[in-house]
């Protein structure tokens, strides 16, 4: 037996530290974290905001800011090119000024050739059922937009007098509904052509020596008047147009200005960014209200066809105003 003044410890004290340390890492799961893990949070949530104002600008979210819009052309191919001058006026322009839609004039009987004047991403809207109706057709780039629906419409069915002295076919606009697949924005346009020689120059009024003719302009502006106030809210109507009226001497009122831009609250080209040189009878017009509107615009020499093209830039509008026009 071990005499009192013996040094050997007792066996408690050779068990205290592992049950302290045992209790101690019981009573830090329990409740010393606790502390630490909610001190920690007010720190995180503070650097948080820093973080994220430091972070670049996500992909989408600067193509958002540096939105360029669109561009919108209008081009009269005259009826006696070859085929390979129409291609050559078309693959200039679409690869020079870059248009995403593009309104042609005098087409008809042409529906082959124009397909294949196009690069293969475009799409072309030129109905051929009825005689007239694929004289001013749309295309547009499918990567850009995407179609909703399209349709000829009668603008008169009575034009003015050729040569032979007979009545023409009926004058068709063909109108074509685009979606944008990148913002969204959707837009109904149409294509059409205005009589020639319903312009008196010197006077800056109609031309009432061609009554016919002139007869035939106000038809068809009404209707096209009619179409613009029927497009819904939502579209942003765009009119594209050899209207054979020079933009500068419509001084009357009585013509371009007086029936389609003034009483619809349109802008064109010309209005929107200035005259350029070459001829004044080709047209853009847009509504100076919607989310897009004319910043503005470049025209085209040096093809083949006897009209210079006209490519219109759009970028969205700084404001929206209250229409000037009602839509029923």
């Amino acid at each position: 037996m071990p005499t009192p003044n013996s040094t050997t410890p007792p066996v408690r004290t050779t068990t205290q530290r592992p049950w302290g340390r045992s209790i101690a890492a019981l009573a830090l799961g329990a409740g010393l974290l606790a502390p630490v893990a909610v001190q920690a949070v007010p720190e995180q949530a503070a650097a948080a905001p820093a973080a994220a104002a430091s972070a670049p600008v996500a992909p989408a979210e600067k193509k958002r800011k540096a939105d360029d819009g669109f561009r919108i052309a209008t081009l009269n191919l005259h009826n006696n090119l070859s085929a390979g001058q129409l291609r050559g006026d078309v693959r200039k322009m679409i690869k020079q000024r870059q248009p995403s839609i593009i309104g042609f004039q005098e087409r008809r009987d042409t529906r082959r050739q124009m397909r294949a004047a196009l690069p293969d991403h475009w799409a072309l809207r030129m109905p051929v059922k009825r005689d007239g109706t694929d004289d001013n057709p749309i295309a547009f780039d499918k990567r850009v937009w995407k179609a909703k629906s399209s349709w000829p419409r009668l603008l008169t069915g009575r034009t003015w007098a050729r040569n032979s002295g007979q009545t023409a076919v009926d004058q068709y606009g063909v109108v074509t509904v685009l979606e944008h697949r990148r913002t969204g924005q959707v837009v109904r346009a149409i294509s059409f052509h205005m009589p020639n020689l319903i312009h008196n120059r010197n006077t800056g009024g109609p031309n009432y020596g061609e009554p016919q003719r002139l007869g035939a302009f106000y038809r068809m502006a009404a209707s096209v008047r009619e179409l613009a106030r029927r497009t819904p809210e939502e579209q942003q109507f765009v009119a594209l147009c050899d209207c054979n009226v020079t933009e500068s001497k419509d001084t009357t009122g009585k013509l371009v200005k007086g029936k389609l831009t003034r009483p619809l609250g349109l802008e064109n080209q010309y209005s929107a960014a200035g005259y350029k040189s070459g001829w004044r009878i080709d047209y853009v017009m847009s509504e100076k209200d919607a989310a897009y509107r004319i910043d503005g615009w470049h025209v085209m020499h040096r093809l083949h066809t006897d009209h210079p093209g006209v490519v219109t830039q759009f970028r969205p509008a700084p404001e929206l105003k209250a229409r000037s026009y009602p839509r029923r």
